[in-house]
């Protein structure tokens, strides 16, 4: 790559990186802290399970998102559909 082009191309992510930072909140920013210093039990968390947690915790979120186990199964989940 010559160094033009890779000078353009830091460049635009120098910019990117910097709105990036100076729009993110104080709450977002702890979060993402947080998830990187968990990250260990991050990676342990089965996603699938936390959103049908999510979804059946409100009949709302079940009418805007259908039937979970559904979901599940249309993700290629492989889990327990009966939780």
């Amino acid at each position: 790559m010559p160094v033009s082009v890779a000078t353009c191309v830091f460049s635009a992510l120098r910019r990117s990186k910097t709105y990036l930072r100076s729009t993110m909140t104080q709450k977002r920013l702890t979060h993402c802290g947080l998830l990187h210093v968990h990250s260990d039990r991050v990676d342990s968390l089965d996603f699938f399970q936390c959103m049908k947690y999510f979804v059946l915790k409100n009949e709302e979120r079940t009418k805007v998102f259908g039937n979970p186990n559904h979901l599940l199964s249309y993700c290629g989940h492989q889990g327990d559909q009966n939780k």
